[in-house]
């Protein structure tokens, strides 16, 4: 496919799919039980739907974007440009996320595993011309999470502000840094090391809360509330504790 369209419709059931090099106003896939890979495609609107199958997204520019696992999924997103919102939600599954940039990152997991490296990080290989579009840009990022027994892995990712609900799961975040943070969690067991910024308004409900500088000199200050009682806390003794959470 190399040439520009309005509108692309796929239902894709049992088939191996893949669509490269297109140029497209409007894409809406729905693959069930299948294999499908998008492979340079620039579009206005992206909507996605994955449903029990394996499916790659690489080298994608969308103004808006909603990628949803509908059950038992493999979803991978590798280089992405949102220049405003995308939205990622599943039932079960996982998703492997790669350098994405995007204004606004939506989430809403319910189940399954997410991992995320680089997001809003650029990449070292510059000679391709949508990677140098990709490192060229930049905006201030806001990410939301929520989720629901799920596993999360965050490592070298950046966000200028974070608002998290957590309940009966595990966060772990390395090497990452979370200018601005809001976050509630019930029942949910909570690592973060070697993330900086500049405020952290924690909400605790049960679980446990660790936040640690192993190789930094973190300046962010951590704020906690909530049921203190019932949490497992520890914030290293060289990160500095604020005396209360903004309301």
């Amino acid at each position: 496919m190399n040439n520009t369209v309005n509108e692309f419709f796929v239902e894709n059931h049992l088939a191996d799919l893949v669509i490269q090099d297109g140029n497209i106003e409007t894409l809406n896939i729905t693959n069930t039980s299948a294999r499908a890979a998008l492979d340079k495609i620039n579009a206005n609107s992206i909507t996605y739907k994955d449903q029990n199958s394996e499916s790659l997204l690489q080298y994608v520019y969308s103004n808006n974007m909603k990628v949803s696992s509908l059950g038992n999924s493999d979803i991978a997103l590798d280089k992405v440009i949102v220049e405003d919102t995308i939205v990622l939600d599943n039932s079960a599954g996982s998703f492997d996320l790669r350098y994405i940039k995007a204004k606004n990152i939506s989430t809403e997991f319910k189940t399954g595993n997410v991992e995320m490296y680089y997001i809003n990080r650029n990449v070292t290989n510059t000679s391709d011309e949508f990677l140098i579009k990709y490192n060229e840009f930049s905006v201030d990022s806001t990410i939301s999470f929520v989720t629901y027994q799920t596993k999360i892995t965050i490592t070298s990712s950046t966000f200028d502000n974070v608002s998290c609900n957590f309940k009966y799961g595990s966060i772990k975040a390395n090497a990452s840094y979370f200018e601005n943070t809001d976050m509630y969690f019930e029942e949910t067991n909570i690592n973060l090391i070697d993330v900086d910024g500049v405020k952290m308004n924690v909400k605790v409900n049960g679980g446990t809360f660790s936040i640690d500088d192993e190789t930094i000199t973190t300046k962010i200050v951590v704020c906690i509330s909530g049921e203190l009682i019932k949490t497992d806390i520890f914030i290293s003794e060289t990160i500095t504790r604020g005396e209360a959470c903004e309301e």
